[in-house]
């Protein structure tokens, strides 16, 4: 097809290639962040990576490339943080189950560890606000 007022004839614009190729990346991060162990946690995160996929596509479907390339690129970045997120607050699951044990152990054998376990609760608060995706965290 020509283009209006003559010329050569257009092939596909380049961005679209390239935002189809970061977008099939940005959707594999999202769906590895949807099943992992820790998903629940980083919920917000799945639906904010999941609207910034959305908006892209509403600029891409009118070849709006630089904004559904920018678009493309906070899902991503927004994955990643989530996944590490995720991947920390696994980590710091399971060592919380060994400190839970040692305390539970402690008390069972006649040691007082009220001070040491209000400790341990205070770590639970802030690894769950920890995500560097939200400014905010319950």
């Amino acid at each position: 097809m020509r283009p209006p007022g003559g010329g050569a004839p257009q092939g596909p614009d380049p961005k679209s290639a390239e935002y189809g190729a970061k977008r099939d990346a940005a959707q594999k991060l999202l769906d590895g962040v949807k099943v992992h162990a820790q998903q629940a946690h980083v919920s917000a995160e799945i639906g904010t990576a999941t609207g910034q996929l959305a908006s892209a596509k509403g600029h891409a479907d009118k070849s709006e490339w630089p904004q559904a390339l920018a678009d493309v690129e906070e899902a991503r970045k927004t994955c990643v943080a989530a996944t590490g997120f995720a991947d920390r607050f696994g980590a710091y699951l399971a060592k919380r189950a060994d400190t839970t044990a040692l305390l539970n152990a402690a008390t069972a054998a006649g040691l007082n560890m009220a001070a040491n376990l209000a400790k341990a609760n205070a770590a639970d608060t802030k690894a769950a606000r920890a995500c560097p995706t939200t400014s905010t965290r319950a």
